[in-house]
């Protein structure tokens, strides 16, 4: 039984999560960067249109953004997160597989028999409808070529494309950029540009072992999909194997009681990660660094678990044990991070056999379903503090918090 592959993407995801609750924003050009002077993560289709690139910092493009009056808005990932929970249970309510790649992109696999037209504007209809949030898709027999009917598709009226047929599959490849094809990163365009390789065409038309040696198997696999053939298969199945969250800050920090906040904050995040992929982990570190551009220190310290934990107390007690020798001063502090290695599934390890057991999975389930519900941070432990920012978000959590529920005057 032949099968479709669809994909579904959101149109400017953060910019549209922020005009929904702010009509003002709406036919405006709104850019979402992080911070005064931060980098730009999200534009709406009114501020491309002047010209602001993605990536770009905002105090490069001061004069544009008072030339055009562009809306500058502070990320709110826990609203962005709220509202893209939101449309893969929607997407869920048509009863089709579905693989998550990213917050605003979701592949379906669609049956041959059941495939229509009326089907991918009823999924459009209903998302919208339920969300707030248009989007694109597009439809082809391979991942890859799904992403080129979505690229092509966000430029049409109805922002639908079906890209099935071999001869206008053939068409569109021979004037597709080599850089929009999904998984040809910046470096492997030089180094195609340079045998001159421009178009999918002329990839197509590259030798498989030229490609091999030139972008590896993944180079292959790009050209197998472009063919029609799938070569990665619908559900990837990931075996997890380390968490890493890390930060860069505004300014450096010299007090150690405000690092260990931070790195509490981090605990906190990562071990409710781990235990909602339903992990473990045996090891865990955490490094301190200086400015790259000063002469200076830093400071790492691993630990070896003696069972495998996503216990969030355990951790928190090592992040003490580690920085329990260092004060004020010792280290002008630019960047930190934590690090869970050696994941484990959590229903499969086994507890040693002269470990006392300590930890409580019913408040760490608890703590987690009361965050769930009223946002990130409702509940929280007393060693953290809040994510670490110059400025609040510019948008509330509408969707999560009881406190920030939208108001409208009557």
């Amino acid at each position: 039984m032949n099968k479709y592959i669809c994909l579904i993407d959101c149109d400017n995801f953060y910019t549209s999560c922020e005009q929904i609750f702010h009509p003002a924003l709406r036919n405006k050009p709104v850019v979402v960067a992080g911070g005064k002077n931060g980098i730009v993560v999200a534009r709406s289709k009114e501020a491309k249109a002047v010209g602001i690139p993605m990536g770009g910092a905002t105090f490069e493009y001061r004069s544009l953004f008072t030339k055009e009056d562009v809306i500058v808005r502070t990320p709110n990932h826990t609203l962005y997160g709220d509202i893209a929970k939101r449309i893969r249970k929607t997407i869920d309510t048509f009863c089709l597989p579905t693989f998550i790649y990213s917050i605003d992109e979701v592949f379906l696999e669609i049956p041959e028999q059941s495939f229509s037209t009326t089907l991918l504007e009823a999924i459009q209809t209903k998302i919208k409808r339920w969300t707030g949030i248009d989007v694109s898709i597009g439809v082809s027999s391979t991942k890859t070529l799904a992403k080129v009917a979505t690229k092509i598709a966000k430029k049409g009226k109805t922002r639908r494309k079906v890209l099935l047929d071999q001869e206008e599959i053939n068409k569109t490849l021979s004037h597709f950029p080599i850089e929009d094809i999904w998984g040809v990163g910046r470096k492997s365009v030089k180094k195609l540009h340079l045998q001159k390789i421009k178009w999918a065409k002329d990839f197509l038309r590259a030798p498989d072992l030229f490609l091999k040696k030139l972008m590896g198997i993944h180079g292959f696999r790009i050209k197998k999909e472009l063919l029609g053939e799938n070569a990665y298969p619908f559900v990837e199945k990931v075996k997890d194997k380390s968490l890493q969250i890390t930060r860069t800050f505004p300014t450096e920090i010299v007090s150690i009681k405000k690092i260990k906040e931070i790195l509490s904050s981090f605990i906190e995040e990562g071990c409710e990660k781990l235990r909602k992929i339903d992990r473990k982990a045996e090891g865990f570190s955490l490094f301190l660094e200086t400015s790259r551009f000063k002469a200076g220190g830093a400071f790492t310290k691993t630990f070896t678990l003696a069972e495998p934990s996503n216990y969030t107390p355990d951790f928190l007690q090592l992040k003490e044990e580690a920085l329990c020798r260092l004060v004020d001063g010792d280290l002008f502090i630019k960047r930190a991070g934590i690090h869970f290695f050696c994941l484990v599934e959590a229903t499969s390890s086994q507890q040693g056999l002269f470990t006392e057991k300590k930890e409580s999975p019913a408040l760490m389930k608890t703590l987690d379903a009361i965050n769930e519900k009223y946002g990130k941070k409702t509940l929280r432990f007393a060693a953290s503090t809040k994510r670490y920012s110059k400025e609040s978000p510019s948008s509330k959590n509408y969707t999560t918090s009881w406190d920030q529920l939208l108001e409208i005057p009557i």
